[in-house]
C-alpha cells in the first residue's frame, strides 16, 4: 500500500459518502432538491449527508368504496395536519390518481361493511398488488383499514397477513378524528421521512454513476457490494462479475503488485476504518489491462498517478458497515524510470521518515506558525467549552481552521443524530471537535492538533498542574510536590500509632445556653477578622461547640433539618471529640475556623443568589467534619506507611474519604445525634451527596482541577457577559437586567452549584494566608510544626520523606509561604474575588506575602537559625 494518511470521518451512510469523496477534488455533483420553498418546521425531513429532500407535504390518497365515517374522519384529519387528500370510490379512478400522483400515503377500505359481503375485501387485495406493480411504488405506505377486532369478522386479518398481500400498515376501524390523526402523524414520522431517504439515495447513485471517479462500496469485511460506471470500466467487470469478492484482491490486480504481506497489511487497513478513520493512499496505476506489461516496449509506457480514499461508514450497533473506496485519477504522468511510491509496510515507515526530515529542514517560520496555532487552538476549544464563539473571531488564525470550528457549532458533536440517547463523555466530544478541525486545515495546525489529541489521550487529569522540569527552587519544588503527589514508593510496610478520642461533653442542654463568658468572644463571627485563636484559649480547646452552635442557628440549620436543638448538640460534641486536640494545626479550632470561613463566604451576594437552604447546610457540615480525625500526618504518608486507612481506600483520597464516612457513621449509629433521621430519603440523599462532595474537594492533588473548571465554566462566562453589555447609558439599565438574568440562569445550574461550593470550601480550607498577620503567623507556625513531626517520623520509621524541606534543622518558613502562596493561593482567591468581591482578602494576602518576602530576604543576607523562629 502507499503512503497512508488517516484522520477522523463520520457520515450517514455508504452512498453519501462516496458521493462526498468523490466531488472533493474540484468536480461539483448538481442533485435537484425539489422546490425551493421554505417548507414548515414541523414538516421538515431529515436530510442525507446535507442534502435535504424535497419539502412538499405528504399527500394521502383515500380509496373507499362509498363516503362513511371512516372515510370523513380521514379526510378531516388530513385537513388538520394541513396534508393535501383525496378520496376515491373505484379501483379504475384509484389507480389513474395514483398512476398520475404517486401519493405517499394509500389507506385502502378492507371492511366487508354491513352487508357481509367478501367482494370488499378482494377488491383490496387485487387494487394493493397493482398498485404495487406500478414503479416507485416503494416510495409509498399502503394501509388496510380493517374492520374493530371486536367485530369478529374475517375482514379483522393479521398484520403478518396483510403484510403478505402488500400492505405496509393495519388501521382498526375508529371514527375518532384523534385516531386517524395519529396514524397521519406516525405515517409521517416514520414511514414518509424513511421514504425521503430513499429517494435521496437514489439520486446519489444516479450521481455516482456518472461520476467520473472510480467508486466501490464494500461490507466491513471489504467484499464488494457497489461499483459504479467508473469503477466497472477500470476492472472491465461488471457490478455482478465482482459482486461479494474482497476488493484488496481487485486491487492487487490492478496494480500488477506482488504483496508479501496484503493480508497482515488488509487487517491493518480494516483496523484503521473500524476506528472511524479515514485512511488514504497514493499508487501508480501501470495502464489498461490491469496487469504490468514486459519487454522492451513496455519500458515505454506511462504509469499514471492515482490516489485512493477509504472511508468507513457507520451502520447497525454504531459499527462500522460499509468502506467507500474512492479512486481519483491524478493528471500528472510518472515515466516508468521514476520511482513508485512505496508499497510494503516497511516502505511506508521509511517514506513517511523521509518525509518527517523534509519537514524539519522548512524554514522556521512554519515552526512558529505551528507553535501558534496550537496555543490559539487551545484557547479556541476552552472557548468553545464556555459556548463564547464570539471572543473567538478576535484571535488571528487560520481561516480554514477557524471555519471548520465554525461548522462545529452547527452539529450534534456527540453522536451526529437528533434525539441520540448514548451517553458520551465531554471530552469525547472535544476530540471529536478536534478531528473535524483538522480535516480542512493546513499542515501546521494539523500537526499542532496531533500533538493535543495526543495529551488528551494520554492525560488522567486534565486540570491537575505539574511543576516545571527547570524549576530551581528547590524548597518550592519539595512543597508543592509533596502537596499534589498522590504517593511516592514505600520501601517498608510502617503503620503509624494515631489515638482514639474520649468523649468529655460540655454542660449545654440546648443551642440557644451559650456560657455568658463566650458571648463576647463569639461576637464578630460574621466578619472576616474573627479571632478563632481567642475563642480556642477561652474555651479550652473547644471552639468548635461553641461557635458551631452560634452558627447554625444563624443558618436555620435545625430547622431545615426538622432536627431538635438537643439533637445539633450532641452532635456537635461528638463532632468535637473525634477531632484529634493534640494534632498542632489538624484539630478541632481548625475545623471551627474553616465552618467560620464557610459561613462568610455563604453570606456573599453572588454566592447567596447561586445556592439554596440545602446547598448552606451541605457547605456548613461538610466544614465542620471536613478534616474528621485527621492523624495529623498527609496521604502519602499514610500511603507509604502502609496504613490501614491507605488500604481500605485503595490509596486514593484517602483522608477525606475516612472524614466524610466517618462523620456518617458516628451521625447515624446513634439517634440521639442522627441529626438527618427526621429527612425525608430524597431530601437526606441530596444533602450526603452534597456533604460528601465538598468534603472530598479539600484535597490537593485534585487543586488545580477545581480552579480551573470553576474559571472557565462560571466566572469567564459572568465576565463575559458583563463586558458585552452597553455602553451608553440609555440602554445600560436594560442590558444590566438582561446580564443579571443570564448570570441567574448560569449559577442554577446543578453542576455550577456543586462546583461553586467545592471552590468555596477549598478556599475556606487553605484561607490562613488570607488571614491578618496575626492570625496567619500563627497557622503559619501550626502547619510548619505538623509537618516537622511528619518528617521526625519518617526519619526515624526509615520511610520515603515527603517535603524533605519540613525539616526543623533547615527548614526556611519564609519561603515555604511565598512557595505556597505563588502556585496555590494567588490565582485560587483572584478568581474567588472576581466571583463574590472579597477584597480584604486580597490585600490580607498581598500584605502577608510582603511580610514573608522581607523575612526571606532577611534571611538570605546574613541571618542565622532556621526561619520558623521569627517574632511572632
Amino acid at each position: 500500500m502507499g503512503c497512508g494518511r488517516s484522520r477522523h470521518h463520520s457520515q450517514h451512510g455508504a452512498a453519501a459518502s462516496a458521493a462526498g469523496a468523490a466531488a472533493s477534488d474540484g468536480r461539483r455533483m448538481y442533485i435537484r432538491r425539489g422546490k425551493s420553498e421554505t417548507a414548515e418546521p414541523a414538516k421538515v425531513s431529515p436530510s442525507v449527508n446535507g442534502m435535504v429532500p424535497s419539502d412538499e407535504p405528504m399527500t394521502v390518497l383515500l380509496v373507499f368504496a362509498r363516503e362513511d365515517a371512516q372515510s370523513v374522519v380521514f379526510a378531516k384529519a388530513a385537513e388538520r395536519l394541513g396534508l393535501p387528500c383525496e378520496t376515491v370510490s373505484g379501483p379504475e379512478a384509484a389507480m389513474e390518481s395514483y398512476i398520475c400522483c404517486r401519493q405517499d400515503l394509500v389507506i385502502i377500505d378492507r371492511r366487508r361493511g354491513a352487508s357481509k359481503q367478501p367482494q370488499q375485501l378482494e377488491f383490496a387485495d387485487s387494487l394493493v398488488k397493482a398498485m404495487r406493480a406500478v414503479s416507485q411504488s416503494e416510495f409509498t405506505t399502503f394501509v388496510a383499514a380493517t374492520g374493530a377486532a371486536s367485530d369478529g369478522n374475517s375482514s379483522s386479518a393479521s398484520l403478518s397477513e396483510l403484510v403478505r398481500l402488500g400492505f405496509d400498515l393495519k388501521f382498526p376501524e375508529s371514527v375518532s378524528v384523534e385516531s386517524c390523526t395519529e396514524l397521519l402523524t406516525s405515517v409521517w414520522h416514520n414511514n414518509f421521512q424513511l421514504q425521503q431517504k430513499l429517494a435521496a439515495l437514489t439520486a446519489l447513485f444516479t450521481a455516482l454513476d456518472a461520476c467520473s471517479d472510480s467508486v466501490e462500496i464494500t461490507n466491513e469485511k471489504g467484499q464488494i457490494q457497489y461499483i459504479n460506471a467508473a469503477q466497472e470500466r477500470l476492472h472491465g467487470r461488471s457490478l455482478s462479475e465482482l459482486l461479494g469478492r474482497s476488493c484488496f484482491e481487485q486491487q492487487q490486480q490492478q496494480q500488477a503488485a506482488k504483496f508479501d504481506k496484503m493480508p497482515e497489511e488488509s487487517a491493518a487497513l480494516l483496523q484503521t476504518l473500524r476506528k472511524g478513520r479515514e485512511f488514504e493512499e497514493d499508487f501508480c496505476s501501470p495502464g489498461r489491462g490491469g496487469a504490468a506489461a514486459s519487454g522492451p516496449a513496455s519500458q515505454q509506457l506511462q504509469r499514471r498517478r492515482q490516489t485512493r480514499r477509504y472511508l468507513p461508514v457507520k451502520g447497525r450497533h454504531g459499527k462500522m458497515q460499509h468502506i467507500v473506496c474512492v479512486t481519483t485519477r491524478c493528471k500528472e504522468h510518472l515515466p516508468t524510470t521514476a520511482k513508485p511510491p512505496p508499497s510494503s509496510h516497511q516502505e511506508i515507515c521509511r517514506h513517511v521518515g523521509e518525509e518527517g526530515e523534509k519537514t524539519d529542514d522548512r524554514s522556521g517560520k512554519d515552526i512558529d506558525s505551528m507553535k501558534r496555532s496550537r496555543s490559539e487552538m487551545m484557547g479556541i476549544i476552552r472557548k468553545t467549552s464556555m459556548q463564547s464563539m464570539r471572543s473567538v473571531s478576535s484571535i488571528p488564525l487560520d481561516a480554514s481552521l477557524f471555519g471548520a470550528l465554525s461548522r462545529m457549532a452547527k452539529i450534534d458533536c456527540g453522536t451526529g443524530k437528533i434525539g441520540s440517547q448514548s451517553l458520551e463523555a465531554p471530552i469525547h466530544k472535544v476530540i471529536q471537535l478536534i478531528g473535524i478541525a483538522q480535516q480542512d486545515s493546513p499542515p501546521s495546525v494539523t500537526s499542532a492538533l496531533d500533538r493535543v489529541l495526543e495529551i488528551l489521550h494520554h492525560a488522567t487529569d486534565l486540570y491537575s498542574g505539574e511543576l516545571p522540569a527547570t524549576l530551581e527552587d528547590k524548597i518550592t519544588s519539595d512543597y508543592v510536590g509533596g502537596l499534589m503527589i498522590g504517593a511516592r514508593p514505600a520501601d517498608k510496610k510502617r503503620s503509624g500509632h494515631f489515638g482514639t478520642r474520649q468523649s468529655s461533653l460540655a454542660n449545654m442542654q440546648s443551642l440557644s445556653e451559650i456560657p455568658e463568658q463566650f458571648i463576647g468572644y463569639l461576637e464578630g463571627d460574621d466578619e472576616w477578622e474573627f479571632d478563632i485563636l481567642e475563642l480556642e484559649r477561652v474555651t479550652n480547646n473547644r471552639p468548635l461547640v461553641y461557635l458551631g452552635m452560634k452558627i447554625l442557628q444563624r443558618f436555620n440549620v435545625c430547622q431545615l433539618l426538622q432536627c431538635s436543638e438537643d439533637t445539633m448538640l450532641n452532635w456537635l460534641q461528638v463532632i468535637q471529640d473525634n477531632y484529634h486536640q493534640e494534632n498542632c494545626y489538624h484539630n478541632a479550632t481548625h475545623g471551627a475556623d474553616v465552618m467560620q470561613s464557610s459561613a462568610y463566604f455563604l453570606e456573599r451576594i453572588r454566592v447567596k443568589a447561586a445556592l439554596d437552604e440545602m446547598d448552606e447546610a451541605a457547605s456548613i457540615i461538610g466544614a465542620l467534619v471536613h478534616d474528621l480525625d485527621h492523624p495529623g500526618r498527609t496521604n502519602p504518608f499514610l500511603i507509604n506507611s502502609r496504613h490501614r486507612l491507605a488500604l481500605l481506600y485503595n490509596d486514593v483520597s484517602v483522608l477525606e474519604s475516612h472524614h466524610v464516612s466517618l462523620a456518617f457513621q458516628l451521625t447515624t449509629r446513634d439517634d440521639r445525634i442522627n441529626i438527618f433521621k427526621n429527612l425525608p430519603p430524597d431530601e437526606y440523599k441530596s444533602l450526603r451527596q452534597g456533604i460528601v462532595d465538598v468534603v472530598l474537594a479539600t484535597e490537593m492533588a485534585r487543586h488545580f482541577e477545581h480552579v480551573g473548571k470553576f474559571a472557565n465554566q462560571i466566572v469567564a462566562p459572568l465576565l463575559a457577559g458583563r463586558d458585552s453589555g452597553p455602553s451608553d447609558e440609555a440602554s445600560s439599565g436594560i442590558g444590566n437586567m438582561a446580564a443579571e438574568e443570564e448570570a441567574l440562569e448560569l449559577l442554577a445550574k446543578p453542576e455550577n452549584r456543586a462546583l461553586i461550593m467545592r471552590v468555596l470550601i477549598k478556599c475556606s480550607d487553605i484561607s490562613n494566608q488570607c488571614r491578618p498577620l496575626k492570625l496567619c503567623k500563627e497557622w503559619s507556625r501550626r502547619i510548619s510544626e505538623e509537618y516537622f513531626q511528619q518528617t521526625d517520623e519518617e526519619k526515624a520509621l526509615d520511610l520515603p520523606i515527603v517535603m524533605p524541606m519540613f525539616d526543623r534543622a533547615n527548614c526556611n518558613l519564609p519561603q515555604s509561604q511565598i512557595s505556597f502562596i505563588d502556585f496555590f493561593l494567588r490565582e485560587m482567591f483572584s478568581v474567588w474575588h472576581a466571583f463574590c468581591d472579597v477584597p480584604q482578602l486580597l490585600d490580607n494576602m498581598n500584605n502577608n506575602y510582603a511580610y514573608w518576602k522581607q523575612l526571606a530576604a532577611e534571611r538570605s543576607h546574613g541571618g542565622s537559625g532556621s526561619g520558623n523562629s521569627e517574632e511572632q
